[in-house]
């Protein structure tokens, strides 16, 4: 934590391990999966607090020492307990909005995957990723009601995220018809998972990351991943995605949708993206290729949108020179205000943030 010196960190990692030598942990996890957090008595309201202060533990492990998340999560069957918590509320009712606590839970599987490579890769291929989709899918129809619903939807995206960043989840994406759902939520222009899911659209499509461990991706794993890439792109072509795509890059809609563009302006920057990856992904001369052409020309059935395509694409392009050339100004007037200047790794991170 932020103030705690390596000593004080050292002393705490090595309590832990200590725990963890004493079957802590197993005792934990059987302890979790004896609270009862439906009950609206006393006893619920302390094992609700109890299951919220045991989630505050794992995060602050994480937080601790990554290292030691593996051996805590199998020995608490962590993964297992947490899959069935973020697919229940303790609220009443079929479409339940989602308590602090599987909201915490979901919040909990995004830290745990983001902090090991190696758990991605298990999550894809295990009920996890299955069951991450089915906890997107609550939201064909319908919207976060509150902020801790809100968080709970962007923790599953961003797990869900993290599982198709690897060669393993493109693969259980694709048969488990994550593009279909993908395209199903864009079709719903008052919700917000319609701009969420193309987050998960532009990581589908991204090449895979590499293990922090090994920081490399061998050369068969790298051709593999973007062969499930291309065929990712190819699914979402031909099932008229392009449709949904662009209808978003040109922030089209009324009253609500306006308002949900401006909401999350990140957007604009997941479809260009999504857009250069389909171009990139799709051969030349591929039938997916030239209907991605087909959108920037005119046709005998449309010869207007086209141009408002090509002018939306300038206009960002315009924007994103001019925030990049900003930050390069500012960069510039720093190193010559002060005799240390950033590194190169420093100056590109500052430039990517400004939408380069």
């Amino acid at each position: 934590h932020e103030g705690e010196s390596t000593e004080e960190r050292e002393l705490v990692s090595a309590f832990v391990r200590a725990l963890a030598a004493q079957e802590f942990f197993e005792v934990l996890g059987q302890n979790l999966r004896r609270l009862k957090e439906d009950s609206e008595s006393f006893e619920g309201e302390a094992d609700r607090t109890g299951v919220f202060q045991t989630l505050s533990l794992i995060e602050n492990i994480v937080s601790l020492d990554s290292a030691m998340v593996g051996p805590v999560a199998t020995a608490m069957d962590l993964f297992e307990w947490l899959r069935m918590r973020i697919t229940r509320s303790v609220y009443k009712g079929s479409a339940a909005q989602a308590d602090p606590n599987q909201q915490y839970a979901a919040e909990i599987v995004s830290i745990l995957l983001h902090s090991n490579w190696q758990h991605r890769v298990e999550a894809s291929t295990s009920l996890l990723g299955l069951t991450l989709l089915e906890c997107l899918a609550k939201y064909k129809k319908r919207t976060p009601e509150d902020k801790v619903e809100m968080e709970y939807l962007e923790n599953i995206v961003d797990s869900i995220c993290m599982m198709v960043s690897t060669r393993a989840g493109k693969s259980a994406f694709i048969e488990s018809e994550g593009v279909e759902l993908l395209l199903v939520l864009q079709q719903q222009q008052q919700h917000i998972a319609r701009l969420l899911s193309l987050k998960i659209l532009d990581y589908s499509m991204s090449p895979t990351y590499p293990d922090p461990a090994t920081k490399d991706v061998g050369e068969d794993e790298f051709v593999q991943s973007k062969a499930l890439a291309a065929s990712i792109a190819k699914r979402y072509i031909d099932n008229r995605g392009l449709k949904h795509l662009f209808s978003i890059m040109m922030h089209q809609g009324k009253g609500g949708v306006q308002r949900l563009y401006k909401r999350h302006s990140e957007t604009d920057e997941r479809a260009v993206s999504c857009l250069a990856s389909l171009f990139r992904l799709t051969s030349r001369d591929s039938p997916e290729h030239w209907r991605l052409l087909a959108k920037f020309a005119s046709t005998q059935t449309d010869n207007s949108s086209w141009k408002l395509y090509v002018d939306r694409i300038v206009e960002l392009n315009i924007e994103y020179y001019e925030r990049v050339e900003g930050v390069e100004a500012r960069a510039a007037e720093d190193s010559d205000s002060d005799n240390e200047s950033d590194s190169e790794m420093e100056q590109y991170t500052r430039r990517l943030d400004a939408g380069l």
